[in-house]
């Protein structure tokens, strides 16, 4: 029971959602252009990260307003790829209420059959994707989820780098909902390499995220904590504050989940302190949830309760228009001190859950746990009823370990009630499904190996490449250093024969332009790297180089012109001097 309870204690927002939010000074630009822009397609399309900054400031009265006002404009418009985007924005200001799933369900099939219509490859594997991945993360229908990713065509040449990457990012998560770590890792590779041909650092860091998760789900913390890193210096690197605290909350959730909750506290702290310093809503909210949780399965209830008094944590789920939420986060924090509190929440949760219904993650943890809350305080049947809701959903989306945990409660509540034969039918099934989690923690040591091999291969494949392409490049460098050299010796050449002033000027301008631009050309790779990418180190390094060589060049032409003409009027004057007279 206890298990369930750290399952389900706060809810999370999604983490994705950090994606593609705007600064401030962006976000003025973005309502400027929404305010003034004439073309409906660039107009609905600033919408998007308006809506990412709303969501994660819980301000979704604004974000409704934003899809609400970008419908209507497309609509009236009649563009069809505006209508898409408008759709599309729909998926983003997504709220907990199983009617606003719906609509979003809705809004996104509307612009798959648009996207279709109009010819849009790319607008079309995007919806695609969103489907399929919202049907794995909620666990809906795994089913449903692949029939979506697998209508996607990748094929297509129309198809961008960055939507290619946005879809292997997606369809990652179909693959952590089926427990395939293996195909999740290719997909989630996939994904990154193509994240790196479009030069994207927000996709480039989505691809870190999933790798990490990924070996955090086999429990591999060294290489978790590896592709972590990776993000975090990525952020580091464009100077995103809300960017490393996010990552840091990531990472201080990691070690909560494995078990170092020491070291999670200090992350955690330090992530509000940071998130409070520049008013980062969305982090400071998520950290002081985990810390909660923290404190509360550490039996630590007084902090837990001065943090939630402070920062009121609790009912920033009804703010974010989940009831159910708000019900079952009290029922779950009143448990520890005082039943009837509990009593009073949970009974609210359940009511919600039956009218309403969610998703059926969240509802499976709600049933199981209020399940054994019940039996705790002498209601067994009520306690049977939660838990076989618990078991019915569960049979949808076939999670090993609620398994192991109603049927372990229900074998317990039937003792109870003096049902040895359903606790004794109840204590089988815990036991199977049990031998089936530890088949898979074996399989998944089994993955780790297997990754770990796929990831040395795919090393050694990228390794091949490289060394192919250095190849390439050097057979091209040697081809450029004959052609200079060929380039000298005709210089050279042509003072031994009769050729006009104006061809040796064009030669000798020609040759010096040869042999500067590639001394530039060998420079640049090393510019780039003393100016780690920056545009205005590399420019300033660039005007300097350039200073130097413009006037070299004029100087050294001009001598070589002088050269060469001396040449000629010598070689001419041997040449008369050698002449046979009659």
């Amino acid at each position: 029971m206890f298990v369930c309870l750290i399952g389900c204690l706060f809810f999370h927002a999604d983490i994705s959602a950090q994606n593609m939010r705007p600064d401030l000074r962006e976000l003025d630009s973005l309502k400027n252009i929404f305010q003034n822009e004439k073309d409906p397609v660039k107009k609905v399309r600033a919408i998007y990260p308006m809506l990412r900054h709303h969501r994660l400031n819980i301000d979704f009265v604004t974000a409704d307003s934003l899809v609400k006002a970008g419908i209507a404009f497309a609509e009236k418009s009649g563009d069809k790829l505006a209508l898409v985007y408008a759709y599309m924005n729909y998926y983003t200001s997504f709220r907990v209420p199983e009617n606003i799933r719906l609509e979003m369900l809705a809004m996104t099939e509307k612009a798959i059959q648009l996207a279709q219509q109009g010819g849009y490859k790319n607008e079309e594997v995007l919806c695609l994707a969103n489907l399929g991945a919202h049907y794995s993360n909620f666990r809906y229908d795994l089913n449903k989820s692949l029939e979506y990713f697998n209508k996607a065509d990748l094929n297509d040449d129309a198809i961008t780098d960055s939507v290619r990457s946005i879809y292997y990012y997606f369809r990652g998560a179909y693959y952590m909902a089926i427990q395939d770590p293996l195909n999740g890792y290719r997909t989630a590779i996939n994904g990154l390499k193509y994240a790196e041909k479009a030069k994207s650092p927000e996709l480039i860091r989505r691809s870190y995220r999933v790798l990490a998760v990924l070996y955090s789900r086999l429990n591999d913390q060294e290489n978790a904590s590896k592709w972590y890193e990776k993000e975090k210096e990525s952020w580091e690197k464009s100077g995103d504050k809300k960017g490393i605290i996010n990552v840091n909350y990531i990472i201080a959730r990691s070690h909560r989940d494995w078990g170092n909750n020491d070291k999670a506290i200090e992350i955690y702290k330090t992530v509000i302190a940071e998130a409070e310093a520049i008013n980062d809503v969305f982090n400071k909210r998520m950290a002081l949830n985990d810390l909660c949780f923290l404190y509360v399965k550490s039996g630590k209830v007084a902090e837990a309760k001065a943090i939630n008094d402070k920062y009121k944590i609790l009912d920033e789920n009804l703010r974010a228009g989940s009831r159910l939420g708000y019900y079952f986060g009290w029922g779950n924090f009143y448990y520890w001190f005082n039943k009837d509190s509990s009593k009073y929440y949970y009974d609210k949760a359940i009511a919600v859950a039956d009218s309403t219904g969610g998703d059926p993650s969240t509802l499976i943890s709600l049933f199981d746990f209020t399940g054994g809350f019940y039996r705790e305080i002498g209601d067994p049947k009520k306690s049977i009823e939660l838990l076989e809701k618990a078991l019915a959903l569960n049979k949808e989306t076939g999670l090993l370990d609620k398994y192991t945990d109603i049927y372990d409660q229900l074998d317990t509540t039937y003792q109870v009630l003096g049902d040895y034969k359903k606790a004794y039918a109840a204590r089988a099934q815990f036991k199977f499904y049990q031998d089936s989690l530890d088949k898979l923690s074996d399989k998944n040591a089994l993955m780790r190996a297997e990754i770990a091999t796929e990831e040395e291969n795919l090393k050694k494949q990228k390794e091949a490449e490289q060394r192919a392409v250095a190849r390439k490049h050097n057979i091209q460098y040697t081809a450029i250093v004959i052609g200079g050299l060929i380039l000298m010796v005709a210089m050279l050449m042509i003072s031994f024969f009769h050729t006009p002033k104006w061809v040796v000027r064009v030669l000798t301008f020609v040759s010096f332009i040869f042999l500067f631009e590639f001394l530039i050309l060998v420079l640049d790779t090393k510019i780039h790297h003393w100016a780690h990418g920056a545009p205005l180190p590399i420019l300033l390094i660039k005007i300097l180089i350039a200073c130097l060589l413009v006037p070299l060049h004029h100087w050294i032409d001009h001598k070589a012109q002088h050269f060469l003409h001396t040449r000629k009027i010598q070689v001419k004057a041997v040449r008369k001097e050698t002449k046979p007279t009659v």
